[in-house]
């Protein structure tokens, strides 16, 4: 794999203040991302979106309470505007 990604918007899905919870849709760019093959063809759909919707659940934590990412997948019905 190649490339980099990076996280272009964010949609608040829910948070609980008390346990520091926050629940959160990013969409992710995955532009400049390649799966590549031994030869070094690469393997990516050419129908693959630029940009993936996926589900972050962050956690307080630490005597700080950081925000830190405690489980994400994919979103499934969510669709990212280009």
């Amino acid at each position: 794999m190649t490339g980099t990604t990076s996280f272009d918007s964010f949609k608040g899905i829910s948070a609980t203040a008390d346990a520091g919870d926050v629940s959160a849709i990013l969409c992710l760019d995955v532009t400049s991302v390649d799966l590549l093959d031994k030869a070094g063809g690469s393997l990516v759909s050419p129908d693959r979106p630029d940009r993936q919707p996926i589900r972050v659940e962050l956690r307080a934590q630490g005597a700080n309470r950081e925000l830190r990412i405690s489980s994400m997948g994919a979103e499934e019905g969510y669709e990212c505007a280009n």
